[in-house]
Order: structure tokens, then C-alpha cells, then sequence
């Protein structure tokens, strides 16, 4: 049996991103729900290395989940020694999601498990380079229009490595900030999902067994 997989249409605006208007200081966005699939704590840990080299960088976490790990996550950040380095913002909508992907910088999503990513699709959308695990199912477009770094989940220094890169390279920012909206509207448009549904009916109905007499 063949199998068909049709992504979710992206509905979302698309725009060259407007690098004048990005935080002062390197900043990450973290925009998910906060779960430990998510690997929010692998994060915090790729987090400190990142500044060592980068003491000014910030790391922003968007998102909201179960109040004990929340917790958990803030009390890491203490033992981290990043206080002022990273801040959680909670759950963001409407003008606040806006204003996060405008202002940062790169998105980081190094889940150890994602059926899609539609965080990281908005991410690209608004042209912002992301650093991803291998786990997350848009590592494959991400690779194939070099729109960031994908990492192995359990690797701290990877990640690191990863943000540390994409931070430090004004190239790799603003060719993401151009290719970024471009590559999703290409791939994830109305009517490009539409060609890719139409073009699944006609091979499910092209192989359909004959009705019998």
C-alpha cells in the first residue's frame, strides 16, 4: 500500500523579516508549550554554554504548561546562574506573538519528539533562522532550504553550537529573513497543499481496485 502525507496549509502571514527591528541583544525564542517532550531542559543546558561565549545573548521562553514542571524549569534557571539571561513570558498571542518573532533573532525547538512543528513553520515565516532536533518532522524542509541547524536532541554542546552559530552570523540571519517566507510559501501555500491533495486523489483513485460485476 502507498501512504500519502499532506501538510497542514500555512494561513499565516509571510514577509522578508525586518532586521532593523530585532532586539538589541542576541536574542533566542523559545515558543511552545512547556513539556518535557519539548526538551525545554536540554535547552536551559545548551542555555548556559551559549553564554559563556555570548554573555549579553537572552533567551526568551513563550509558553505555558503544568505549573510543577514550569516550575521545575525556573528553579533550573537558578541553579544555572542565567536569572538575567533568560525570561519567561508565558503564553503569547495576537501583538505579543508578533512582537517576539519580530524581535528575535533565531528559534529553538530541540523537542525530543514532534509530529509537525507549527512553531517552527511561524518561526520561518517570519524569517527567522531556527535551530531544531532531528525529532521535530520539519527538519527535512529545514534542511532542504538551509533555513537553520538541525541537532541531535541529546546533545547539550550541539545545541549550543547550533544558537552559538546562528547568533554570530549575520549572513545566515539575513539570508533566512529573505529565503525563509519565500521557502514556506512555496511549500506550505493554500494552493500549493491543494496541487498535493489533488495530486493524492488522483493516485488513490488511479490504483483503485475495479469494481466488481
Amino acid at each position: 500500500e502507498r501512504s500519502h502525507i499532506v501538510p497542514p496549509p500555512w494561513r499565516g502571514d509571510t514577509a522578508p523579516a525586518d532586521l532593523d527591528a530585532k532586539a538589541e541583544q542576541p536574542t533566542v525564542l523559545f515558543m511552545s508549550r512547556l513539556h518535557p517532550k519539548k526538551n525545554v531542559a536540554g535547552l536551559l543546558d545548551a542555555w548556559a554554554e551559549v553564554v559563556e561565549a555570548l554573555p549579553e545573548a537572552r533567551l526568551w521562553i513563550a509558553g505555558d504548561g503544568d505549573e510543577d514542571y514550569v516550575s521545575e524549569r525556573r528553579q533550573q534557571v537558578e541553579r544555572l546562574g542565567l536569572q538575567d539571561r533568560v525570561s519567561f513570558l508565558g503564553f503569547v498571542q495576537g501583538e505579543e506573538k508578533e512582537r517576539v518573532l519580530q524581535e528575535a533573532w533565531t528559534f529553538a525547538l530541540p523537542s525530543h519528539q514532534e509530529n509537525f512543528g507549527v512553531a517552527v513553520l511561524a518561526a520561518v515565516a517570519a524569517g527567522l533562522p531556527v535551530v531544531i532536533s532531528g525529532e521535530v518532522q520539519l527538519r527535512a524542509f529545514i534542511d532542504a532550504n538551509d533555513l537553520g541547524v538541525v541537532v541531535d536532541r541529546t546533545d547539550c554542546s550541539g545545541i549550543a553550537d547550533g544558537l552559538t552559530h546562528t547568533l554570530t552570523s549575520p549572513s545566515v540571519r539575513e539570508r533566512c529573513a529573505r529565503v525563509g517566507p519565500e521557502a514556506v510559501d512555496a511549500t506550505f501555500s493554500e494552493a500549493r497543499v491543494g496541487e498535493q491533495l489533488a495530486q493524492m486523489y488522483e493516485a488513490v483513485t488511479s490504483h483503485s481496485a475495479p469494481a466488481r460485476s
